[in-house]
C-alpha cells in the first residue's frame, strides 16, 4: 500500500498543543480516504514556529519531513492547509518545484491535489493568499503591541531585575503583562551599574557575578542557565529599562533580524519611570561610546586616556625601570612602513602627569570653583534663564559651525577626511546641545540632583582628583574618574626635542560630581592647549604653560 506523510504546525505560543492533534486527525482521514497508509514515523510536526522564511532553521520537524522526502520514504504528502508548510514565497517555490521534479502527491485539506492538472495556479494563488495573511497578521500583532505599550503594559519577557506580572479584569479574563521590580536581582543590577561606573571591565564583572554563584539570564542550548559572558554583561548594562525607559524596537537582537532583511526600523520609547533602578548620569556613564572607556586591565594610571592628535589612536605608554613614555605605535608602524615621513615620536609620560596637574589647578583655581558654585547657587534657587540663555548661544555657534563646515564639503571637489571629521564632530556636538536644551526645559533639578548640589557646594574637587593622581585609592576607578573628567588629551606637536603640546578637553563639573559622589549638573567643556618643557639636565625640572583657553 502506498505511504503518506503529513506535517502540522501552529505558529505561536497562544495556540495550544492540541492544534497539531486536529491537523493530524484531519490529514489522516485524508490520506485514507484517497488509498494511502500513515505511519506514526512519517508524522512531522512544528510547534510554536513561524511558517516564514525567516524561521526555517528552527523548523526541526520541516526538516525531517524534507530529509525523508529526499530518501523517496513517502508517495504523498498531506498537509491541512499550505501556509502550514510555509508562507514564504521563496519556500513556497520551492515546494512546488519539489512536487514537480519528485512526482510526491500533495493533498491539502483546502482543496489542492497535484493530481489535478491545473494545481500549480490553485497553488500559487493560496500562497499568495498566505502571504498576504501573513503581512495582514504581522500588521495586527504590530499594532496591538503599540496599543499594549501605550496602555502601559509590557510586551516582552521580563528583563534581569524584575519579574511578570498578569493583569487580569475583574472576570479574570487576561488583559496585559506588567514587570515589577525583583528585589533581590535589581540589587545585583545596580552592584554591576556600580562597578562600570568605578571602572571595572565587563570581564571583570562577569567574572564577579560567576564567583557569585549569580545564575545567567541567557540560557544554555540545553535549557539550563549559562555562565556570564562579557556580552551578557554588556547587553544588560545596555538596556534602557534600567534608566526607566523601553524601547521599541530597540534591541540587538531587533536591529540585527532587521539589518538581515533590509528593513529599516523605526524605535520608539516609552517611559516606565517605576521600573528605574539607575539614574541618568550613570546610566550615561556607562554606556557612553563618545570616547576611549577606560575600563580596567591597565598597569598604568594614564594608560588608555592619552591620544594622538595625528591619527587619533590610542597612545602606548611604555615602562622600562623608572623610565616612563608615551607614543603612538599605529604612527609608528606607518613611518616603518614608508606611509608616513615622520611621527611624533615619544612623550615622557610624567610629563604628561604634569601638563594634567597643571590643567587641574587651572580649571579648579579658586576664581573658577567660586564662579561654578555661584552657578549651582544660582541653578538652586531656580534662575535659570542665565543657564539656558548659555546653551542657547552654544547650540547657536554649534549650529554656525555645522553650515560652515557644511559649505565647506559641497565646495571640495575631493573628499577631504579632516573636514567630513570636523563636520561629523560638530553635528553631534549639537544633536548633544538639542538634547541638553530640551532637557533643561523639560524638568528642573530633582530631590536626587539638589542634594548632590548641596553636597558639592562644600567640595573641594582639586584636593580629591590631586589624591587621586598621586595614585592614592584604586587604579581602575582613578582611570574611570580621569576618562569622565578628561574626554579628550591629544598630542598635537612635538616642536623641540624637549617640549610636547597637548589639545585637552575638561568637563569640570564632573570633577565636583566625583569629590561629592554625585552626579554631574552641567555639560559644559573647556578646551586647553598645554605646552610642556623639561629641563635637559637632572634633576628634571618641568615648565607648563597655557597657550590657549576656551569655552565649548
Amino acid at each position: 500500500m502506498a505511504k503518506a506523510a503529513i506535517y502540522a504546525r501552529y505558529s505561536t505560543s497562544n495556540q495550544k498543543d492540541t492544534s497539531i492533534e486536529d491537523q493530524v486527525r484531519r490529514c489522516t482521514e485524508i490520506a485514507r480516504r484517497h488509498g494511502y497508509e500513515v505511519e506514526a514515523a512519517l508524522i512531522f510536526s512544528d510547534a510554536a514556529i513561524s511558517g516564514s522564511d525567516e524561521a526555517l532553521d528552527k523548523r526541526a520537524g520541516y526538516s525531517q519531513l524534507l530529509a525523508a522526502w529526499d530518501e523517496r520514504a513517502f508517495d504523498a504528502l498531506v498537509v491541512d492547509e499550505v501556509s502550514r508548510l510555509a508562507r514564504g514565497n521563496m519556500e513556497l517555490a520551492r515546494l512546488q518545484e519539489r512536487v514537480e521534479a519528485t512526482r510526491v502527491r500533495l493533498i491539502t485539506a483546502d482543496g489542492i491535489d497535484s493530481a489535478q492538472p491545473a494545481w500549480g495556479l490553485l497553488f500559487g494563488v493560496i500562497g499568495a493568499v498566505a502571504q498576504q495573511a501573513r503581512r495582514e497578521t504581522r500588521h495586527r500583532v504590530t499594532r496591538g503591541m503599540l496599543g499594549q505599550l501605550e496602555r502601559g503594559f509590557m510586551i516582552a519577557d521580563a528583563a534581569f531585575g524584575y519579574r511578570r506580572v498578569v493583569q487580569t479584569s475583574s472576570d479574570g479574563t487576561p488583559i496585559g503583562t506588567r514587570w515589577e521590580i525583583d528585589e533581590k536581582e535589581a540589587a545585583i543590577v545596580r552592584e554591576m551599574y556600580a562597578m562600570r561606573r568605578a571602572g571595572r571591565s565587563y570581564q571583570a564583572i562577569a567574572a564577579w557575578l560567576n564567583r557569585q554563584g549569580i545564575p545567567s539570564p541567557r540560557k544554555a542550548r540545553n535549557g539550563q542557565n549559562s555562565y556570564w559572558r562579557q556580552g551578557t554583561v554588556y547587553r544588560l548594562l545596555a538596556n534602557t529599562i534600567y534608566a526607566g525607559v523601553f524601547v521599541w524596537q530597540g534591541s540587538a537582537f531587533s536591529v540585527a533580524k532587521a539589518q538581515r532583511s533590509g528593513r529599516t526600523l523605526e524605535p520608539r520609547a516609552f517611559a516606565r519611570p517605576e521600573l528605574r533602578l539607575v539614574d541618568d548620569e550613570t546610566w550615561r556613564i556607562c554606556n557612553d561610546r563618545t570616547h576611549r572607556a577606560h575600563r580596567g586591565g591597565r598597569r598604568h594610571l594614564l594608560a588608555g586616556l592619552l591620544s594622538c592628535g595625528e591619527c587619533h589612536a590610542t597612545l602606548t605608554v611604555k615602562v622600562v625601570g623608572s623610565r616612563q613614555s608615551a607614543y603612538c605605535a599605529s604612527c609608528a608602524a606607518a613611518k616603518a612602513v614608508g606611509v608616513k615621513t615622520a611621527f611624533l615620536g615619544y612623550v615622557s609620560a610624567a610629563g604628561a602627569r604634569e601638563a594634567i596637574e597643571h590643567v587641574l589647578r587651572r580649571i579648579f583655581s579658586d576664581t573658577a570653583v567660586e564662579e561654578f558654585r555661584r552657578r549651582l547657587r544660582e541653578r538652586l534657587s531656580g534662575g535659570h534663564e542665565q543657564e539656558r540663555a548659555r546653551l542657547v548661544r552654544l547650540l547657536a555657534q554649534a549650529t554656525r559651525a555645522c553650515e560652515r563646515l557644511a559649505r565647506h564639503l559641497r565646495d571640495q571637489h575631493d573628499d577631504d577626511p579632516i573636514i567630513d571629521r570636523q563636520y561629523k564632530e560638530a553635528a553631534a556636538d549639537r544633536r548633544r546641545l538639542e538634547q541638553e536644551l530640551k532637557a533643561f526645559d523639560a524638568c528642573r533639578p530633582s530631590k536626587e540632583q539638589r542634594a548632590a548640589a548641596e553636597r558639592q557646594l562644600q567640595v573641594d574637587p582639586l584636593a580629591v582628583l590631586s589624591r587621586l593622581l598621586r595614585g592614592e585609592g584604586d587604579v581602575e576607578r582613578t582611570q574611570a574618574v580621569l576618562g569622565r573628567l578628561f574626554p579628550r588629551i591629544a598630542l598635537i606637536g612635538r616642536p623641540a626635542r624637549h617640549v610636547a603640546i597637548y589639545e585637552i578637553e575638561v568637563a569640570p563639573a564632573v570633577g565636583f560630581a566625583v569629590a561629592a559622589e554625585g552626579q554631574a549638573m552641567f555639560e559644559q567643556r573647556e578646551v586647553l592647549t598645554v605646552e610642556v618643557r623639561c629641563s635637559a639636565r637632572r634633576p628634571t625640572r618641568w615648565l607648563v604653560k597655557i597657550r590657549e583657553h576656551r569655552l565649548e
